[in-house]
């Protein structure tokens, strides 16, 4: 029951973000009908759709532990692209993919709420869960 109703105001607010980009679209170029037109929805699609913090909170939490005796085969962190070092924070997103903590969860509420590199809806999965140890 819980369930639905945030699944129904989460589409609602949805909802609300493309309605607002159409109107500032609009504001911007008053002269423009609702237009259409192919390019019309292109433009669209490059509407940024972020998380929200709550969401943002709710995805899995791990410290990086470094194997010992692992030379150069460590991780790295796509988005910044450095190595990760023993005990660094990360984020795991609901596709399994994993990123420094505050890159993750820059990327999912400032630039896109799709993982970067699967591009899998990360928001909309989810989940719960914290401070998990991972390698």
């Amino acid at each position: 029951m819980l369930g639905e109703q945030f699944d129904s105001l989460l589409d609602r607010y949805e909802d609300m973000q493309m309605q607002m980009a159409m109107q500032m679209s609009l504001a911007e170029n008053p002269d423009a009908s609702l237009d259409l037109s192919y390019e019309s929805l292109v433009d669209l699609e490059d509407v940024k759709r972020t998380a929200t913090p709550e969401q943002v909170s709710k995805m899995k939490r791990h410290v990086y532990k470094a194997k010992t005796g692992q030379a150069a085969a460590t991780g790295k962190c796509l988005i910044c692209q450095s190595e990760y070092e023993d005990r660094d924070a990360q984020i795991e997103l609901p596709c399994g993919h994993r990123f420094h903590s505050d890159c993750g969860s820059q990327w999912l509420s400032e630039y896109s709420r799709n993982c970067p590199v699967c591009k899998a809806d990360a928001a909309e999965a989810a989940g719960a869960g914290k401070d998990k140890s991972a390698t």
